[in-house]
C-alpha cells in the first residue's frame, strides 16, 4: 500500500468512527504516522481527503455496481446484483473497517456528512439513483419482452418496488445489526415480488 492509499484507508476508517467534524487533521497525519507536509504533498486539506474519500466509496461505489450484470432475464439480474453488493461489502469490510468494528450505519452518516459539505454532492447521487432505477426499468422492459415475466404493473412501478426493498430492508437490517443477513432477507423478499409476476 503506498502513502496515498494509506491516508485514504487511515482517514476512512476514522470519518467512519467519529463523522468529518470530529476527525481533525492532525489526528489523521498522526494516526498515518506522517508529518503535515508529507500529507500535503498528497492532499490539499481534510476535506478535499474527505471529498476523495466519498467519491471513491460512496459515488464510485454506485456507479459500477450495474457494469457487466446480465440485463436480459431478471431472475439472474437479482442472483448477480446482490452477489455483486455483498462482495463489495466484504471487500470494505476486508479493506477499510477494523476488525472489530462492522460495517454499520456509519456509512450512510459518512454520506450524510458528504451531502452536508459538498453542493454537488446530491446532483451526484440523484444521477446514481436515476441510473439505477433506469437499469431496473431496461431489466424488466427486457423480461417482460422475453416472456418471462407478466404484469400489468408499470415498469417503472416495479423497478420502485425491487429498490425500495433492497434500500428499506438494508437500512433495517444495519439498524438492528445484521447486515449478515442482508443477502438472504432481501433475496427472500425480491423471489415473492418475482413468484408473482413470472410466467
Amino acid at each position: 500500500m503506498d502513502t496515498k492509499e494509506k491516508i485514504i484507508q487511515v482517514a476512512f476508517n476514522m470519518f467512519l468512527q467519529k463523522g468529518y467534524k470530529d476527525v481533525s487533521l492532525k489526528q489523521i497525519v498522526d494516526a498515518v504516522g506522517l508529518t503535515k507536509g508529507a500529507f500535503y504533498h498528497h492532499f490539499t486539506g481534510k476535506e478535499q481527503l474527505f471529498r476523495q474519500i466519498v467519491e471513491m466509496f460512496l459515488l464510485e461505489g454506485g456507479e459500477d455496481v450495474y457494469k457487466g450484470l446480465p440485463k436480459d432475464n431478471l431472475k439472474q439480474f437479482m442472483v448477480s446484483y446482490l452477489e455483486r453488493v455483498i462482495a463489495f461489502m466484504d471487500r470494505m469490510q476486508q479493506d477499510i473497517y477494523d476488525n472489530n468494528e462492522r460495517m454499520g450505519i456509519s456509512f450512510f452518516l459518512l454520506a450524510f456528512d458528504g451531502l452536508r459539505l459538498f453542493s454537488d454532492f446530491p446532483e451526484k447521487i440523484m444521477k446514481i439513483h436515476e441510473k439505477e432505477r433506469n437499469t431496473w426499468i431496461e431489466v424488466i422492459n427486457n423480461a417482460k419482452r422475453n416472456g418471462e415475466i407478466s404484469t400489468s404493473i408499470s415498469e417503472k412501478q416495479l423497478a420502485k418496488m425491487f429498490i425500495g426493498v433492497n434500500d428499506g430492508l438494508g437500512m433495517h437490517l444495519m439498524l438492528e445489526g445484521r447486515l449478515d443477513d442482508l443477502q438472504g432477507e432481501i433475496f427472500t423478499l425480491w423471489n415473492a415480488i418475482y413468484s408473482l409476476i413470472k410466467t
